[in-house]
């Protein structure tokens, strides 16, 4: 669980040096897209190797857009273990004031769109403004290999995810993690974690009293689901998956105030 309450953003630190409105007025200036050198569309920003073409949004439709239908559930986990990612980002679509902390406004494909975005995460005590540009890995032509919105015209998760891809490395790097790490990286907040299945660590007797009470409060509210898969898409690797079907489950049960939230 993570308060409402996130970090303010008084303290901003650009990752590697990256000024995003320098860069995207110098390329407008220059009248080119913009081509980040810090995380190249190649395989060192994969993490691995496999056969994948990078394109632009602007290359796999007609109109894209960044930001449309968001919700908890317009967010779709791709070929990565990063499913404890995609949980916490779909958490804070809940709360606006949380999600535009993270995506700034003022982004879109109309007004100067020079092929450059960024985003702000929480590290180390402060916010980070991470950039990228919108060179996106994909498979069989125009299916992007990782997360993506089931608006198949809106950009802003898979985007995201790339920021946060860049922050750790590469895509490769965000294969397996824990949603309250997400989420404390989304937020700026301070997580409290339940355990359900560990005898050494019981949950409280009222554990269903105390999330109930911390959503009442404008908490996020998570889950992991510790269940081995092997990822046999792009990225490879087993993953402690967060369970989507689960975590849709919770929150609904949350959310309606119903204690039976079956599977939990």
């Amino acid at each position: 669980m993570a308060p409402v309450k996130a970090a303010k953003t008084d303290s901003l630190r650009l990752f590697r040096g990256q000024d995003y409105a320098k860069l995207k007025a110098k390329c407008w200036s220059e009248a080119q897209l913009f081509t980040d050198p810090e995380f190249p569309a190649d395989a060192t920003s994969l993490g691995f190797d496999k056969d994948v073409e990078w394109k632009r949004p602007t290359e796999m439709v007609t109109y894209p857009q960044f930001m449309k239908d968001v919700n908890r559930f317009s967010v779709v986990q791709g070929e990565l273990g990063d499913c404890w990612f995609v949980s916490a980002l779909s958490a804070i679509t809940q709360n606006p004031g949380l999600l535009r902390r993270v995506v700034p406004a003022g982004q879109d494909f109309t007004m100067k769109y020079v092929g450059i975005f960024h985003f702000r995460f929480w590290q180390g005590g402060e916010w980070v403004d991470v950039v990228v540009d919108d060179q996106l890995p994909v498979i069989y032509g125009s299916t992007l290999c990782f997360s993506s919105s089931r608006n198949n015209s809106e950009f802003w998760s898979a985007l995201l995810e790339k920021a946060y891809a860049k922050l750790h490395g590469s895509y490769g790097a965000l294969n397996s993690g824990k949603s309250y790490e997400a989420t404390e990286d989304l937020t700026g907040g301070v997580t409290e974690r339940f355990h359900l299945h560990r005898e050494d660590l019981p949950p409280p007797p009222n554990l269903f009293s105390v999330v109930a009470k911390a959503r009442q409060r404008g908490s996020l509210v998570t889950c992991n689901v510790p269940v081995r898969r092997t990822w046999a898409g792009l990225g490879g690797g087993d993953e402690d998956v967060a369970g989507l079907d689960v975590v849709t489950r919770m929150w609904a049960g949350l959310v309606d105030g119903d204690e039976d939230v079956g599977g939990a």
